[in-house]
């Protein structure tokens, strides 16, 4: 069994919690008791960067640096300036911390802050994030960057854009299968739910086109780095086995999401509005999320589909 010294926190939108944990078993980490908002797990540095690069629905990879009990600054100032944050920081750069405070009596958030980059001088990199709950101080860097809905794909958007995380996420909770379902979706938007459907069925990490916290980090390690990335591409397929179909009423859709699907899944077809029902014999799902909640109605492409073939769904 390898050694996990890294303890990781995966931040999770509440009630996606369960979806994440799934993907993170399928890295080969065991997950421990869930949480709401995120959970802990023990990892390697491959299986750190690796969550980082295929995690399709976490909000961030936060790395734990330390914990310790602080009811004043005096206590807090002790706790911290024994933490080591030599792998993570590099002179000179800019920095960044996020502070937060739960039934603590250190509830002034401002002059954590202030205390947090007087201890760490004038140094930079990554996000320092310390929370105190309950006088309890964990201390965490984030390893993400940005959010890690920004894939890095996306070169428009139309209106509300829809996260992809969520995507993702409504992709998983449907129980989708790109291996064997095709995909419809009649009002689509920037694409966001086609372009991620093609991803998850080519196989390929979420991440592939963009770059990470941890980069930059003194303790980066270029050859794991190389060998996560030439592994996310074991098994990937150059098509999406089903067809996967983008279309939109609105005129302007159209062009956001053909920009993007060009950069990340040029396999999505969009031909514009859905006039025909995709092939009957093909299983497949519709998936439809008008801004207005408002469902399709009986003469709408949904309902004609489905009185042609039982073989779709709705998502």
């Amino acid at each position: 069994m390898p050694t996990r010294p890294h303890e990781v926190y995966i931040v999770a939108p509440p009630g996606l919690e369960s979806f994440i944990a799934s993907e993170v078993r399928a890295l080969g980490c065991k997950v421990p008791t869930l949480g709401r908002g995120g959970f802990s797990v023990n990892m390697t540095t491959a299986e750190l960067y690796a969550a980082n690069l295929h995690l399709r629905t976490a909000s961030r990879v936060l790395l734990r640096v330390g914990r310790f009990q602080a009811v004043d600054k005096t206590e807090f100032f002790a706790g911290f300036r024994k933490l080591a944050f030599d792998r993570y920081l590099s002179p000179g750069a800019g920095l960044v911390v996020r502070v937060d405070s739960v039934a603590s009596k250190l509830q002034h958030t401002g002059m954590v802050e202030a205390l947090v980059r007087e201890l760490l001088g004038a140094r930079g990199g990554p996000t320092i994030r310390v929370r105190i709950d309950h006088d309890t101080v964990t201390v965490s860097v984030d390893t993400s960057g940005e959010h890690l809905h920004r894939r890095g794909w996306r070169e428009a958007t139309a209106k509300a854009p829809l996260r992809e995380t969520l995507a993702a996420a409504l992709l998983a909770a449907a129980g989708f299968q790109g291996s064997t379902q095709a995909l419809v979706d009649p009002m689509c938007g920037s694409g966001t739910i086609a372009i991620e459907t093609a991803l998850g069925a080519r196989g390929i990490a979420s991440g592939r086109l963009r770059s990470f916290a941890f980069e930059a980090w003194p303790s980066f390690d270029p050859v794991v780095w190389d060998r996560v990335r030439a592994k996310s591409c074991d098994g990937s397929l150059d098509k999406a086995p089903r067809p996967i179909v983008a279309c939109d009423r609105d005129p302007g859709a159209i062009p956001a999401s053909g920009q993007s699907a060009a950069v990340a899944a040029p396999d999505v077809a969009q031909p514009g509005h859905l006039r025909r029902p995709h092939r009957e014999h093909e299983r497949g799902r519709a998936a439809v999320g008008p801004a207005s909640g408002v469902l399709p109605g009986a003469g709408s492409w949904w309902c004609r589909q489905r009185r042609r073939s039982s073989n779709w769904n709705m998502t």
